[in-house]
């Protein structure tokens, strides 16, 4: 009889103990005070969970938050960060601060972030490969967005990945930085379908890739209202694999999208679907640095109100705009060593200017453009 009885005691501690762990599904509990520091696989879904310190997730460790409110405190600007070797998964939720200043997030190892608010945030630093933060929130005039910052030593087995977010009334860099050299494999990046609207300083997009080989993809992403440029791509790659399409630009103070290209061989076909309205300087700018640009096609281009020119090409050589608009009372065309034949397009207003004796435009048909030749061979 005694045995039953401590049996069934022992059954219902059991019980008491999984009830526990099923509720907070964590192995490192928050602190009551201070940094909430984690080397194990900790868990924890449904609930807010205030710290005041710093959230560290050390090497080996994980840490899943599943719907959780994250808010930071301490002074100073407290840190989120996942170590090497450790991983973190968060899945809705929002991560705020009652801390002097608003804090920043490092990601040094496998990381995905989906659905999180982050208002306001000095940054997401994104210094590992096989990282995603998709479908997720920023906002705030202090703030910032996400830095690109991968450490020399991480493997690129696995892309970077950033879409589907919204960037709102941002200080400066909503998505900006740069990836080097690895020399371990090919560099993946893409960055599709975020919205950013509102940036006090800076362009929207401004991305430098400098490595031996990369895909790169930057499409259907809107950019608006912003104290720099739309989407500006640095890419001094030797084996380029690029695509930019479906992209929205409108009202930004200095160029459209601008792309500087120096790479060995390259997989560019062109762009379409591309909207441009209201750059302040260029609208859409290609520039070859090394070798030329060889063989792009516009595609379905409406390039509008420009400040100083619609489109500009140096060192682009057989570019077709094709089914294009082009309206504004700047300079069209620029053509600097590259040409341009321009198919079922129409343009208003504006002008044509080639500089070199290499270089020449042929059209379909020009509308009210008055062309000003400077040493090139018009067509």
């Amino acid at each position: 009889m005694r045995s039953r009885t401590i049996s069934i005691l022992l059954l219902a501690i059991l019980a008491v103990v999984v009830v526990v762990a099923l509720n907070s599904a964590g192995q490192t509990p928050p602190p009551a005070s201070g940094s909430w520091e984690i080397y194990d696989d900790t868990v924890y879904s449904d609930t807010a969970i205030t710290i005041d310190g710093n959230v560290i997730v050390y090497g080996y460790g994980s840490l899943t938050l599943n719907n959780v409110d994250l808010t930071l405190g301490g002074s100073g600007s407290p840190e989120f960060r996942v170590d090497t070797s450790a991983r973190l998964v968060w899945n809705g939720g929002s991560l705020s601060y009652s801390s002097s200043f608003p804090g920043r997030t490092y990601l040094y190892s496998n990381a995905t972030i989906d659905g999180v608010d982050f208002d306001p945030h000095y940054g997401i630093y994104m210094s590992w490969f096989n990282t995603r933060v998709t479908n997720c929130t920023f906002g705030g005039a202090t703030s910032y967005g996400i830095f690109l910052t991968p450490r020399l030593n991480s493997p690129v087995d696995r892309p970077i990945v950033i879409a589907d977010n919204t960037f709102t009334g941002l200080s400066r860099a909503p998505i900006s930085g740069s990836i080097g050299e690895h020399g371990n494999g090919t560099a993946g990046l893409v960055i599709v379908g975020n919205r950013i609207d509102g940036v006090t300083s800076s362009d929207g997009i401004n991305v430098t890739v400098a490595t031996a080989n990369a895909h790169v993809v930057v499409s259907g992403n809107q950019v608006s209202n912003t104290g720099g440029g739309g989407i500006t791509l640095t890419l001094n790659v030797g084996d380029l694999y690029l695509r930019l399409n479906n992209n929205r630009v409108t009202d930004v103070t200095d160029d459209g999208v601008r792309i500087t290209i120096n790479s060995m061989t390259m997989d560019f076909p062109g762009i379409v679907d591309l909207m441009v309205d209201s750059a302040g300087r260029v609208g859409l700018d290609i520039k070859a640095t090394a070798m030329p640009v060889d063989g792009l096609a516009l595609i379905n281009h409406t390039n509008l109100d420009a400040g100083q020119a619609a489109i500009s090409l140096s060192r682009t050589y057989n570019v077709s705009l094709i089914d294009s608009h082009v309206d504004t009372s700047a300079t069209n065309f620029v053509v600097s060593q590259g040409t341009l034949d321009i198919r079922n397009s129409y343009h208003t207003r504006g002008s044509a200017t080639v500089t070199h004796v290499d270089s020449r435009i042929s059209s379909w048909k020009w509308v009210e453009l008055l062309c000003l030749w400077q040493g090139g061979i018009p067509v």
